[in-house]
């Protein structure tokens, strides 16, 4: 990680890698949330931005593949994210 910032870009990430470390780290969350549960009161959990998210923004950060830079604008349309 940039020792200034939690971006994974200036970290030297592409966007293809930055998208498979974010889909990965939601499917963790997703199959074992007692282990996060469990490390938010500890401040245990890194955080990392991505650069598809703008952070001025209070919406959640969708998965890359659900932009309208990640697919073209009718994949963004006709898909909707797994609940």
């Amino acid at each position: 990680m940039h020792p200034r910032n939690a971006s994974l870009k200036d970290a030297d990430y592409s966007i293809e890698e930055e998208a498979d470390i974010y889909d990965k780290q939601l499917q963790h969350i997703y199959d074992n949330p007692g282990l996060y549960l469990d490390a938010i009161e500890g401040n245990f959990l890194r955080t990392y931005k991505v650069r598809w998210k703008n952070y001025r923004s209070k919406t959640p950060t969708i998965p890359y593949k659900y932009t309208k830079k990640g697919g073209n604008a009718n994949t963004f349309i006709k898909e909707t994210p797994p609940i």
